[in-house]
């Protein structure tokens, strides 16, 4: 019978019959019912296990360096595996931002950052024509919608660029979005409903039967609006709820 100060705290140990569970620490070692036990915890996967267990079923594993001199190493397939388990959560380490489609410039960037991080998402993006602001729209919807805070949302633009929206927003930042009028038909409030991300010209919604639909539709996460006159957007953005 292995005696109390043969394993120690915080000592890497194996238990005998549990050998997959592989090396734990000893967190305490204590005496129940005249037998010394050890509480061993062991990190796994889905958390943390703490297992309780007489003394004589603990061996004591040995460090890296120990393992190192005695040439005991590890499956190289099984440090690949954990690698890359380790890899998949760090590849999206930047949030959508760094997995856009795309090559970002630096006031795209530092414009998305400040939007989402804003606690009062109302902004007027003024930048000049060619400087990307359906890029830095669908960043800011990507990156909203990878977070789970906008789940639906409606762009409304010039009939003459409808398409090319949906193609960008697709093409680069994996966004599906149904156009009104050609992928949909809003026969009524219902069918907003089942299109969580639409795309309408602004002669088609600000139409008042169109207005009462989606007055009447389940409220939008986001909505922006691109090319339209200032005084519409204000007051086509005070109608909806």
């Amino acid at each position: 019978e292995k005696k109390k100060n043969e394993i120690k705290v915080n000592e890497r140990v194996r238990i005998f019959g549990l050998e997959d569970l592989g090396a734990g620490e000893v967190l305490r070692v204590r005496e129940s019912g005249g037998v010394y036990q050890a509480d061993v915890v062991f990190d796994r996967v889905g958390g943390r296990r703490l297992e309780t267990v007489p003394l004589d079923r603990l061996q004591r594993a040995p460090d890296l360096f120990e393992r190192l001199s005695a040439g005991d190493v590890d499956s190289p397939l099984d440090f690949l595996l954990k690698q890359l388990a380790y890899q998949l959560p760090l590849a999206n380490a930047g949030g959508d931002l760094s997995n856009s489609r795309t090559d970002l410039l630096p006031h795209q960037i530092l414009l998305t950052l400040d939007i989402i991080e804003s606690p009062r998402r109302r902004f007027l993006i003024a930048d000049e024509v060619g400087l990307g602001k359906t890029i830095e729209t669908g960043l800011i919807a990507r990156e909203l919608f990878a977070r789970r805070e906008a789940e639906r949302i409606l762009i409304i633009c010039p009939a003459g660029l409808t398409r090319n929206w949906q193609q960008e927003l697709r093409d680069c930042f994996r966004l599906h979005f149904d156009i009104l009028g050609i992928d949909f038909a809003d026969t009524g409030y219902f069918s907003w409903e089942t299109h969580d991300r639409v795309i309408a010209s602004i002669d088609t919604i600000k139409q008042p039967r169109r207005v009462e639909r989606l007055q009447r539709a389940p409220k939008w996460d986001l909505i922006a609006f691109d090319g339209g006159n200032l005084f519409f957007t204000i007051q086509f953005a005070q109608l909806l709820p």
